[in-house]
């Protein structure tokens, strides 16, 4: 079963090695919620999602319209939990539901 160690990158791997992270933070098991907490979207996982071409999702972060995304190195990735969480918080209600 993988632990939370291998879901930590390699700054996070080198302060445990050196003393800096609980290790017993650490060796707690990945659940599949803490997977999907972890999980980065590429810019056409979001086009996909929203419905739109990737040039449309690099304007949108170009003007702040989305959460902020994540650089690695030429690539934008967004957490999915953030893209979620915006999208509830845009969600409008029906027009029968704003009742």
């Amino acid at each position: 079963m993988a632990t939370a160690k291998d879901a930590l990158g390699f700054r996070d791997t080198q302060r445990l090695l050196h003393g800096s992270i609980d290790s017993k933070v650490v060796d707690e098991p990945v659940t599949a919620r803490t997977r999907d907490e972890f999980r980065l979207l590429s810019v056409q996982d979001v086009a996909d999602i929203l419905r739109t071409t990737p040039k449309a999702v690099y304007a949108m972060f170009a003007r702040g319209q989305l959460p902020a995304p994540h650089r690695i190195g030429r690539r934008l990735l967004i957490a999915e939990q953030d893209l979620l969480r915006w999208l509830k918080e845009r969600r409008e209600l029906s027009p029968e539901h704003r009742r």
